[in-house]
């Protein structure tokens, strides 16, 4: 599983989870820390990542359930 931070976590955290195995890419690392929420969800969808944020970007993913393919459990 690979995974998206957002800018709200520290890019540090990136790094820690890498030192335990984890596929993990930050924002600012890509050069996304000026992009708008929905394009990070998009850069994740592309990817095929999992976005991790503390930020608003949630309020995102109701108002974009069209755009994004569902959750599968």
């Amino acid at each position: 599983m690979m995974l998206l931070l957002d800018q709200g976590l520290p890019v540090s955290a990136a790094r820690n989870l890498r030192q335990f195995g984890w596929v993990v890419d930050h924002v600012s690392e890509l050069g996304l820390q000026r992009a708008t929420d929905l394009e990070i969800l998009g850069h994740a969808r592309e990817t095929g990542a999992v976005c991790v944020t503390l930020g608003r970007i949630v309020s995102y993913l109701t108002r974009a359930a069209g755009r994004f393919a569902p959750c599968r459990s």
